[in-house]
């Protein structure tokens, strides 16, 4: 069937739906004609289309820093501002489009999708995946733009490895 801006919620739902995800429909959202939130190995990743950019589907994530704020009040402006470049340009260099919000201490990573006839269930994946490798990017270049300054950030735990019935299979 067709892809069209008029049909494609309802593709989204059941592409998402096929593979079992947790979803969560957004619906009071007002700047989007439809939004879900996919919780992909305890991230969470957003899929919808906004009324501004009704042609296009938009994957986000956030990448909460606020572990950063005491360290970084503390330091001077330039300081501050080193870091949240350092990971800017990080995410730049591997192709990541982000937005930093440095007064919440976040950075929103996203991508962004034509609805085209084109469009399938893999190229959706394929973004939720681009969107979570980003989000992970965000943290691990946080963390070593805070080793740069000499501190000492919050390290992740590292996940267990996938089963074969675990995440090791294929969208």
């Amino acid at each position: 069937q067709r892809i069209t801006p008029e049909n494609v919620q309802f593709h989204v739902r059941d592409w998402l739906e096929d593979f079992s995800l947790t979803t969560q429909k957004i619906s009071d959202d007002p700047e989007c004609n439809f939004a879900y939130v996919i919780t992909v190995e305890n991230k969470q990743v957003s899929v919808g289309e906004t009324k501004e950019h009704s042609r296009y589907l938009v994957i986000t994530a956030i990448a909460p820093l606020t572990w950063a704020k005491p360290m970084l009040e503390k330091q001077p402006q330039e300081k501050a501002f080193q870091f949240w470049t350092t990971i800017s340009d990080k995410l730049f260099i591997a192709k990541q489009r982000c937005v930093v919000y440095d007064v919440h201490f976040t950075i929103k990573i996203l991508k962004w999708l034509p609805i085209t006839n084109d469009l399938t269930q893999g190229m959706l994946f394929d973004a939720i995946e681009d969107v979570g490798g980003g989000l992970a990017l965000a943290g691990n270049a946080a963390n070593l733009a805070a080793i740069d300054m000499g501190f000492s950030p919050p390290m992740p735990a590292i996940p267990p490895a996938p089963t074969p019935g675990k995440g090791a299979s294929p969208p």
